[in-house]
């Protein structure tokens, strides 16, 4: 019998813990429709396991199963990723490796790699199939899919459990793939010319099954609901479902199709939100996209969901062809002038592959990165530093940290059950092996030993190097054996009350991170300088003057007196990164001041605990929707 092992990597992370969204939709799809075959055992390596496992450890993993065929979904995010697996892999042995997923499109050469035997472009599940019921399907090496029968009728693979919306308490479904629009920057329509829609009564019977589960929120993955033809009669059936609306539901629809009877049908099914793509105001840029929107009918649809309780998501690009600063901050104000600021998300224009303003890059003067996500670096009439100055005047009128620092998660305490006069690496437990989120160097730790655990950690780790560490030679020992083994998965380095400040460039020297990684680029409007964005240092220290800042680096103040802060003494710390509060034997008194504070973190600085428990506790308080907290 054949073994096939499908995996979906998540989006780099700076903090571990963070719900990733990685759920493996597609590849429970797949699994669906290859079941049926003889011959086969189709698995899918878990949402837990693929979201918080370091490179090296998830390697072990997929090469201690040893499948015969593995299939990776490809999205920009984890496409570098995913080939840097396969070729570790392929040293071991030689499985055969399919390529699918989003970011799989004829005119993508990074994808291409030659690690895959096979490359799926569009959706999977005939070929798939297929290939375990006719050899010579492997002989053609890449393959266009049509799948509409199969999914117009086959039902969402939550039913089948083939999926658990554990971490999120979320469950995704699609209604129809295509998209009638042809958006020059958009993914949706480059692989279907024509809309294929989900049978009705399959998708009630997710509907129905997300509300007997008792799941949290229901996403649907429409990238524009309003076409679904007999949406409202559709709608109407959910309610019925969905009566007391336990079940909350999102999606993604275009404002200026909102009329009184479906925005009255979205309420009464239980819909909490939409994600609306008003994008730019610009009709230049709206012309280049081949995006008619008429901001009256917007401004009406978006109101008619407001009224019901209906929270509109916004979503603006910056860097678009045919508009420049100007209009960008006219597309600012806009949302601005007509109170739509609660939750907005401006995003720099990325060049996917596939997409129409990848064909027509060079027509439209596009400059942008090569390597994921591909954004823009400039345009004719927009430059870098409008680019720049386009998010820090969005970030001003919005009052928002578009770009915000890593939350912060200090803790070095032992965990419960460990000795308390020995500080011992943080370890977790997944699928009934011991993994380390934390690294503890205490004291110096023989370095072939610490080569050992490089395969242990997770994704990202944290290594937290005490005052008595204070060989600066040892600790770039340290840093290159464990990034030699995973070069993917982002770090931060804890300095406590070092003798020395760090030295940042000897360290980045050893850290053999890829570059530019997905981070990289993704999070290159942080700083004014393109640089290092998988690497962080924090330096923790008594003393409360800044002095270890600039890119990656942060200072966070380290209290030890013997009574928690007051307010004022928070605010005090503001030039400062955050606090790190460190203070043995009083635990009932800071779960008070925990209590006292929490609502109030908007106006602080962050704040961390050294007590493993209590840091768990407040992130409960305060970042409960972001974290799987069972796993911390």
């Amino acid at each position: 019998m054949r073994h096939i092992l499908l995996l979906q990597l998540p989006i780099p992370q700076l903090n571990f813990g963070v719900k990733t969204g990685n759920v493996p939709l597609a590849a429970a799809c797949l699994k669906q429709a290859g079941d049926s075959v003889d011959g086969i055992r189709i698995d899918i390596l878990s949402e837990k396991t693929t979201s918080y496992l370091g490179d090296a450890a998830l390697i072990k993993r997929v090469l201690s199963r040893k499948p015969d065929i593995i299939g990776f979904t490809l999205f920009n995010w984890n496409v570098e990723r995913s080939i840097y697996m396969a070729q570790e892999i392929k040293k071991e042995y030689q499985p055969k490796i399919i390529f699918g997923g989003p970011e799989m499109t004829p005119d993508n050469r990074l994808a291409h790699s030659d690690m895959a035997d096979l490359f799926i472009y569009g959706q999977g599940e005939a070929v798939f199939a297929g290939l375990f019921e006719n050899q010579d399907e492997w002989k053609k090496g890449n393959q266009e899919s049509r799948s509409d029968e199969i999914f117009r009728t086959s039902p969402s693979p939550y039913l089948k459990n083939l999926l658990e919306p554990d971490i999120d308490h979320l469950m995704y479904l699609e209604t129809q793939r295509g998209c009638p629009y042809q958006c020059g920057f958009c993914y949706y329509h480059k692989s279907l010319d024509r809309m294929i829609i989900a049978d009705e009564d399959t998708l009630l019977q997710a509907v129905r099954w997300a509300v007997e589960h008792q799941v949290g929120e229901l996403c649907l993955l429409d990238p524009s609901l309003n076409t679904r033809p007999g949406l409202n009669a559709f709608l109407k059936k959910i309610s019925l479902i969905n009566r007391k609306n336990p079940l909350g539901i999102n999606g993604e629809l275009r404002a200026d199709s909102i009329n009184r009877e479906n925005a009255n049908l979205f309420a009464a099914a239980g819909f909490s939100g939409f994600e609306i793509g008003l994008q730019t105001t610009n009709p230049k840029a709206l012309d280049i996209m081949k995006r008619p929107t008429s901001l009256k009918k917007f401004l009406k649809g978006v109101l008619l969901l407001k009224e019901r309780g209906i929270l509109p998501r916004i979503d603006l690009i910056a860097g678009l062809p045919g508009d420049d600063l100007d209009g960008f901050k006219k597309s600012v104000n806009f949302i601005c002038d007509n109170d739509l600021c609660l939750d907005v998300q401006v995003f720099p224009l990325s060049i996917l592959p596939g997409t129409n303003f990848k064909k027509q890059s060079r027509q439209l003067g596009l400059h942008y990165e090569k390597h994921p996500p591909y954004n823009i670096i400039r345009t004719a009439a927009f430059s870098q530093e409008d680019m720049f100055e386009a998010f820090d005047y969005a970030e001003s009128m919005f009052d928002v940290s578009l770009f915000p620092e890593p939350d912060l998660n200090l803790s070095y305490r032992p965990l419960k059950g460990q000795r308390p006069k020995k500080v011992s690496d943080h370890t977790l437990r997944l699928n009934n092996k011991e993994y380390i989120s934390k690294l503890i160097l205490n004291s110096k730790r023989s370095l072939s030993g610490l080569a050992r655990l490089a395969d242990k950690v997770t994704h990202p780790y944290q290594v937290i190097i005490h005052r008595a560490v204070k060989d600066q030679a040892y600790i770039c020992s340290v840093i290159e054996y464990l990034t030699t083994a995973n070069p993917f998965t982002p770090v931060e380095l804890i300095f406590l009350e070092p003798a020395d400040l760090p030295d940042t460039v000897s360290l980045l020297q050893h850290a053999f991170l890829k570059r530019p990684g997905y981070l990289d680029n993704d999070l290159r409007f942080l700083y004014d300088a393109q640089g290092n964005r998988s690497m962080l240092f924090t330096l923790v220290s008594r003393n409360p003057f800044p002095r270890f800042y600039g890119e990656m680096k942060r200072q966070v103040y380290w209290w030890k007196q013997s009574r928690s802060p007051e307010l004022n003494e928070l605010k005090s710390l503001s030039d400062l990164s955050g606090i790190l509060i460190d203070m043995p034997d009083a635990t009932h008194e800071l779960k008070a001041w925990q209590d006292r504070i929490a609502g109030k973190t908007d106006e602080l600085l962050l704040v961390s605990f050294a007590d493993p428990l209590l840091q768990k506790r407040w992130m409960a308080m305060t970042a409960s929707d972001e974290y799987y907290l069972k796993i911390l």
